[in-house]
């Protein structure tokens, strides 16, 4: 229960809560989404910029000016919901506390869903020491505007000084997700406000920690023998040491597959017999690069933001033997052993998309930047062939190295990146290959798709309509 015992906030507290309200860094426009329901009047008309006035003229402590201003608004719409609630804001800044919650109380009764009006009763009724009524009205701007930052920020405060501060750090972590742009930038007591909010949150994640270890350690140690990674990612991204990351496939989204970084290898019999190619395909990789150089591999993309080269001529090439399902005679001629290597790999295959298998090659200091695949009905293989020291990848909220010799298997439309920080390039096989969940009668309706869709897009264009007559 709240309750109203708490000792009051200090002048500086509540001359700092003032100056809040009027500061661009947590002055978010509740007007424009108020719905007061007012009629329109010339006030309306004027984009509120009276009542911008009356604030910047507060805010730089021209008060004489401020209350000309409010006396002019007051003449022009003396009921209007935004001069109300501005003479509240007057009297609130003036030190009449009392006189703008009564106003306020009056105000939010005859415009309950003014966001704004609320929010300014939360206020008031806070340096009241109204502790229950302040909460009551910043939960109703809440329910009017959720991500309104300074109310978040405002109850969070409130229930911290209450003593509630695990509900007070819940709060915090809302109110953070919703920082305005450019809050680092704000003055010092602001940023220290933020810095506050986070201890906070981090302090009440480790408290948590610490009391879910304590709750589930009898229940663990009777599955000690069991697997249970999933389980600790799930506490991990509760206690927000990691974020999750969803499946955007950038064409074909297939419902109701699994989210899957990186997949366990046991999903996949036929990687112990590609790791065991190793050697060969390494070889005829090298072989490539002696026989034609570098030449012999082509970007893999061109666009300009495709790769993070640091302004240096350092690349992302392949040596295609499919892509997006065509096949290059030639390169598949030259590489005998690497093919027969993916005989049992179930080749991701849907026309026009795959197969897509390539030797891939990352140069020194160039980095690929995040992004996803086209869809989550394929997984990739990633052999690793030559790695030098620096090398890495992530996908989503996990980072592997790779080791030559090893494969791995992820899906790639969790968002990925992977990047090479040494002066040597790094050189990969990589495989799609159709994903583990869908039946056989899925995947030919998938292939049956994705051939449907290329040919409607591959259609030649539509004679120009003669729209004259």
């Amino acid at each position: 229960m709240l309750v109203d015992e708490n000792p009051p906030l200090d002048a500086r507290a509540a001359h700092s809560r003032r100056r809040d309200w009027t500061n661009p860094f947590v002055r978010t426009n509740f007007i424009q989404n108020a719905r007061v329901g007012a009629t329109m009047t010339s006030l309306d008309l004027e984009p509120n910029a009276l009542i911008d006035s009356i604030r910047q003229a507060s805010f730089r402590g021209d008060l004489d000016q401020a209350r000309g201003l409010l006396g002019k608004a007051r003449a022009i719409a003396p009921e209007h919901p935004l001069v109300l609630n501005e003479s509240a804001m007057f009297m609130l800044r003036s030190g009449n506390v009392a006189g703008a919650a009564t106003l306020l109380e009056k105000l939010v009764k005859t415009h309950a869903t003014f966001a704004e009006a609320w929010y300014n009763l939360g206020l008031a009724r806070r340096q009241l020491n109204q502790f229950s009524g302040a909460i009551a009205a910043f939960d109703c701007a809440i329910a009017l505007a959720p991500n309104h930052f300074l109310t978040l920020m405002e109850k969070a405060s409130l229930l911290e000084q209450m003593g509630h501060a695990r509900k007070a750090a819940t709060v915090y972590f809302s109110a953070l997700q919703v920082l305005p742009p450019g809050w680092n930038r704000s003055p010092p007591e602001q940023i220290e406000r933020v810095q506050h909010a986070a201890n906070i949150i981090d302090n009440n994640h480790r408290a948590l920690e610490t009391a879910i270890a304590d709750a589930l350690g009898p229940l663990r140690s009777r599955y000690q023998n069991l697997p249970l990674k999933r389980f600790d990612r799930c506490v991990a991204a509760l206690l927000r040491k990691n974020r999750i990351f969803a499946q955007h496939s950038t064409f074909l989204h297939f419902p109701e597959l699994p989210a899957i970084e990186f997949y366990d290898r046991e999903r996949f019999p036929w990687i112990t017999d590609i790791e065991a190619a190793t050697e060969v395909i390494r070889a005829e990789f090298l072989a490539i690069l002696e026989g034609t150089g570098a030449n012999a591999l082509a970007p893999y993309q061109t666009t300009p933001a495709s790769i993070d080269t640091g302004g240096q001529s350092r690349q992302w090439r392949s040596f295609p033997f499919w892509r997006e399902g065509v096949a290059f005679p030639e390169n598949i001629a030259r590489c005998p052993r690497t093919i027969s290597s993916l005989a049992s790999c179930g080749l991701w295959d849907p026309p026009g998309l795959g197969p897509n298998v390539m030797f891939s090659v990352l140069d020194g200091g160039a980095r690929i930047p995040p992004h996803t695949g086209p869809s989550n009905t394929r997984l990739v293989t990633h052999l690793a062939l030559v790695v030098p020291k620096g090398c890495g990848f992530r996908v989503g909220g996990e980072r592997r190295e790779w080791r030559p010799g090893e494969a791995f298997v992820f899906d790639d439309t969790i968002e990925h990146e992977a990047w090479n920080e040494s002066d040597q390039m790094r050189a990969l096989l990589i495989i799609d290959l159709w994903t583990p969940f869908l039946t056989e009668e899925e995947r030919n309706l998938v292939r049956a798709l994705s051939s449907c869709v290329c040919a409607y897009y591959d259609a030649p264009a539509e004679p120009p309509v003669d729209r004259v007559r």
